[in-house]
């Protein structure tokens, strides 16, 4: 065990980085589309890639189960991929290692906290990468959901973290934040879950992490907009918790300060 964090809402922020307090500023483009942004993006991208392999097999000691179901989506389609939060760093290169294979190679998107987007130097990278800032006002969010609109035309998955706010190493499935299964309902696409439970090495090891992959499932379309969103949220997070029973250890322990408090 590492250390502990108490908790009294599952919408704390457990860590924090220098970019903190960041904010997007009202211009900002979530379509980078300019010659030399098109040109750039795929080198990027690909020492972005190099760095996941090695990030999720020596850090994370981690592999992927069922990267094969990918498979069942044309490679004329986007999907939407559903993770649990909890790596501050890893987080960004799962996003990006998950799409890399010899069979299931796409370039994903992924949806992340502005306060990623203001770390220096790196920050400035992420939309490169396929990053896409979580926005706040009103003309943010039709700016946001045009932009997933566009890379899903361009069959290109999107890694959403539903959680919102990252728990290193928590061992269980927190409550998800509705509005991101707006977005698989609104193109009518199918998602995936991506779930990382943690197994013990022995001693004081870091635990080594496996990824399961399950999917994809279809939004409901013979329920009403309002109860088809909600039903794809339940069905996925039932789904992970499931899967989340594969965790044996607790490298981080988490303690709810608040008695009122109920865990799910």
């Amino acid at each position: 065990m590492i250390r502990e964090y108490k908790y009294s809402s599952f919408d704390q922020d457990m860590v924090s980085n220098a970019g903190q307090d960041y904010e997007l500023p009202r211009d900002y483009r979530y379509i980078r589309d300019k010659w030399w942004e098109k040109l750039l993006a795929p080198l990027l991208y690909a020492l972005f890639a190099l760095f996941s392999r090695f990030y999720i097999h020596i850090v994370l000691h981690g592999r992927f189960v069922g990267k094969e179901k990918f498979l069942e989506v044309p490679r004329n389609k986007g999907f939407f991929i559903f993770g649990n939060h909890t790596q501050p760093v890893g987080d960004p290169f799962l996003a990006i290692a998950v799409g890399l294979g010899p069979r299931t190679r796409r370039r994903n998107r992924a949806v992340g906290s502005p306060a990623n987007f203001g770390i220096p130097v790196l920050g400035k990278l992420f939309p490169m990468v396929g990053g896409i800032p979580t926005a706040s006002s009103r003309e943010g969010l039709m700016k946001m959901d045009h932009a997933i609109s566009y890379y899903c035309s361009k069959a290109q998955p999107v890694v959403i973290y539903p959680e919102a706010h990252v728990w290193p190493y928590y061992t269980g499935i927190r409550p998800f934040a509705g509005a991101s299964f707006h977005y698989p309902v609104k193109e009518n696409l199918p998602s995936f879950t991506m779930t990382v439970t943690y197994q013990s090495r022995g001693g004081n090891r870091r635990p080594r992490a496996t990824i399961f992959i399950d999917g994809p499932f279809f939004p409901d379309t013979s329920l009403p907009l309002k109860t088809r969103k909600k039903e794809l949220e339940s069905r996925l997070h039932s789904i992970m918790e499931q899967r989340a029973k594969a965790s044996n250890c607790e490298w981080v322990k988490y303690s709810k300060t608040d008695e009122n408090l109920t865990n799910s």
